[in-house]
């Protein structure tokens, strides 16, 4: 099984422990115990980073920090943890090239073996002297390390090839006594025996290990008895198969595995790499696709390893995607920085607006003007710090409820009047009624005008009742004036006041005076020059009797016209005492 994945002895331990325990490694332990050690050291040293990494990053964000301004400070464990890292990375580095040159000088000395058993074959020397060679040639074959493993085939089929030719050449040929065969017999069932025992071994590198000793030893023993000699082959070829058929079917089940978390590395990859950006355009967005990416990570580190070919490509392309989002976020932040800043200082400008109007007494526009400044409000971005954002509202909001509270308590007063002047006015109404029965001739119209006084000076009432009212009050009147037989022109007057006076009290009363006061003026203007014209025009008539007829038609019409112009000045003069004009700005 493969080191790496087995159960880590590093995983339940602090930074400091791992540390402490990557130092004393590096006194106890010589490189190449280190190599499969060291990658377990630097996964769980990253987890417990990426675990501090969270915990004070959120602990900044609690304290009112922004997610972009986020920087994970080097401590004294981190500086020594690079540091023991960077003297293992000398020592790996140095090996590997001495490993690389002793592998070239380990190629030279086997082929060196192998020239030597050749020629000591083709020498001829004697039976004891040959085997005292090539024991000593063998031992060397044995002494020499690992080569290249593109060279390493070949080398092996060279020397097996060399030391068959020495036991069937010098062995065989000089007459092997029974016992020497026997004994060959005995050692190769006995390799045999562990070989079977090999198929049970759970550690495949273990296994590979020892499958090679065994061929070594299986073709350093020489020749058997002749009638075992098929049968130990192949016992041995069919053992052979079935250890090299265990390792290849663990390299390919770890081949397949790797290849699988290859494609889900891929797959992360991808979703790093197709991030829209175009909608990460709020905090919100960031933080929640922030997230996203950090689970990417972690699962990452969950996934296992690819083959040696992919790792580091694979991970490049991991690790540049997730640069590429942290540092557009990293852009994003300080472009909302600046943005923020301006967001503060409107919102500040317009707490002072509000607070400049909060004890204004003009209800209607000042509240105008508040909802104006929060639509204002509404439509300004985030100030930044939550708590700046926090204070900022509770100010704007402070002052608008400090108006909007005393506007509520102002038209609730004014409310209660209105309520006080309904009364008043019913009572007015019922004087009306109880003058009706005693109204003999136009000597009432004293009673009937200071009753009207009254009418006029109370207040306004509330506006539901103000139609009602107002009928029932013209129809009182109206009463009254055909009691006293007044002339329609007296009445028409009186009934234009009542008029004005509905006028003066509807909801948009100054729009419909001064529309009336447009008429009234406009139409004096038209009687005042259509008489203007009529009497221009007598003057060019001709004295005689059918002039005179003409004349006298013309002067009714001028006659009627003034009648209206004196009705319509008078209307005027009202409209005055009703709602006096404002003064025109020249």
């Amino acid at each position: 099984m493969d080191k790496h994945e087995e159960s880590s002895e590093f995983t339940g331990l602090s930074r400091d422990e791992i540390v402490g325990a990557f130092e004393e490694l590096l006194k106890s332990k010589d490189i190449q115990e280190l190599l499969p050690v060291v990658e377990e050291i630097d996964s769980a040293y990253k987890a417990r980073n990426d675990e501090r990494e969270e915990e004070e990053r959120q602990e900044f964000l609690d304290n009112g920090g922004y997610a972009a301004d986020f920087v994970l400070q080097k401590d004294k464990t981190d500086s020594k943890f690079t540091e023991l890292y960077n003297i293992f990375r000398d020592r790996k580095d140095k090996f590997r090239e001495e490993q690389k040159a002793q592998t070239l000088d380990n190629l030279y000395a086997k082929r060196k073996v192998i020239d030597d058993l050749k020629a000591l074959i083709e020498k001829g020397d004697s039976v004891g002297k040959a085997f005292q060679q090539f024991r000593e040639l063998r031992d060397k074959w044995n002494a020499t390390g690992d080569v290249q493993k593109k060279e390493e085939q070949q080398l092996e089929s060279d020397y097996r090839f060399q030391r068959e030719r020495f036991f069937h050449l010098i062995h065989i040929t000089q007459g092997m006594k029974e016992l020497d065969l026997q004994k060959h017999t005995e050692e190769k069932e006995n390799i045999l025996r562990q070989m079977e025992e090999l198929l049970q071994e759970r550690t495949i590198r273990k296994a590979e290990t020892l499958i090679r000793k065994f061929h070594n030893d299986w073709y350093d023993i020489g020749p058997v008895t002749p009638s075992k000699k098929d049968e130990v082959i192949k016992r041995f070829n069919d053992l052979t198969n079935k250890v090299y058929a265990k390792i290849r079917g663990h390299y390919e089940t770890l081949k397949r595995k790797y290849e699988e978390n290859l494609q889900a590395k891929v797959a992360l990859c991808e979703k790093v790499e197709s991030l829209d950006f175009e909608e990460l355009n709020s905090h919100r967005n960031w933080e929640r696709k922030t997230k996203e990416i950090l689970d990417f990570q972690t699962e990452w580190r969950k996934t296992g390893r690819a083959s040696k070919e992919d790792a580091d490509a694979i991970w490049e392309r991991f690790r540049n995607a997730c640069n590429v989002f942290f540092e557009r976020k990293r852009a994003f932040y300080e472009t909302l920085k600046k943005d923020n800043t301006a967001n503060k200082q409107a919102k500040l400008k317009i707490c002072e607006q509000a607070e400049a109007f909060q004890n204004n007494t003009a209800w209607d526009d000042t509240a105008h003007q508040l909802i104006r400044l929060q639509k204002q409000w509404e439509k300004s971005g985030p100030a930044g710090n939550p708590k700046d954002e926090q204070q900022l509202w509770k100010r704007f909001r402070a002052a608008c409820d400090f108006f909007f509270e005393a506007k509520k308590q102002h038209f609730a007063a004014a409310e209660d009047a209105r309520k006080n002047n309904l009364a008043a006015r019913e009572a007015i109404i019922k004087k009306l009624e109880e003058l009706i029965p005693s109204i003999a001739s136009k000597e009432a119209m004293p009673a009937i005008k200071a009753i009207t006084r009254e009418w006029d000076e109370a207040g306004e009432v509330p506006n539901a009742s103000k139609e009602a009212l107002f009928k029932k009050y013209t129809q009182t009147l109206d009463a009254c004036y055909e009691k006293m037989g007044m002339e329609p022109a007296d009445k028409e007057l009186l009934q234009y006041n009542n008029k004005l006076e509905r006028m003066r009290n509807a909801p948009d009363a100054s729009r419909l005076l001064d529309d009336e006061r447009k008429f009234v003026r406009n139409k004096i203007r038209s009687l005042e020059d259509e008489i203007a014209k009529l009497e221009n025009n007598m003057g060019f008539f001709a004295k005689s009797s059918k002039t005179n007829i003409l004349l006298q038609g013309v002067q009714e019409n001028v006659n009627q016209n003034k009648e209206q112009l004196t009705f319509f000045r008078k209307k005027l003069d009202a409209l005055e005492k009703a709602a006096p004009r404002k003064a025109e700005v020249r």
